[in-house]
């Protein structure tokens, strides 16, 4: 856990456990493997070698998780298998849902009370979320990750302990055969 002293070193003490900080902290961690996930997804249909490629540049230029998760959904839509998308449609939804909770952690809680009232008297900063939901979310983003590698792993059609790539993998099931 975190050292009793490291909270010393801050001038404002935050209401969260150490626990919950820590749990916290593997939801962004584990987040951040969703967004490299989200992008080997979404770069399977792009032409691996040109810089240029018209999706990698609006990939490339989209911050927004939500527009890259409408983007990846687009082009499954049009170029995944009919026997592949309906796992893909599943992944995007899972993600888009745990996109919401994640928000939720890193970003909503922090505004949505607190002392920070612009002016008007506030009522004391109060932290809703106990560890065990927050460890919940980030079981869920790790699981969520677990999938998306299977997936890759199963598309690509090797052999257990087989090297691969996951972009690799997953142009193979887009139903343009001469797709890069």
């Amino acid at each position: 856990m975190i050292p009793t002293n490291a909270r010393k070193k801050f001038s404002h003490n935050v209401p969260p456990s150490d626990r919950q900080l820590w749990a916290i902290g593997m939801v962004v961690v584990q987040w951040n493997a969703i967004e490299m996930w989200v992008r080997i997804f979404v770069s399977a249909f792009t032409e691996e070698n040109n810089p240029d490629d018209p999706i990698r540049k609006i990939l490339e230029s989209t911050r927004s998780m939500s527009m890259k998760l409408d983007l990846w959904e687009e082009l499954s839509r049009k170029h995944v298998k009919p026997e592949w998308l309906p796992e893909i449609l599943k992944l995007i939804t899972e993600t888009r849902q745990v996109l919401d909770t994640r928000d939720k952690i890193v970003h909503g809680l922090w505004g949505d009370s607190g002392p920070f009232s612009w002016g008007r008297p506030g009522h004391p900063f109060k932290w809703n979320a106990i560890y065990g939901d927050i460890l919940t979310v980030a079981l869920r983003i790790d699981r969520l990750q677990s999938q998306m590698f299977e997936l890759c792993f199963r598309a690509s059609g090797v052999k257990d302990g087989d090297p691969f790539r996951a972009s690799t993998a997953l142009r193979r099931i887009c139903s343009e055969p001469d797709r890069p």
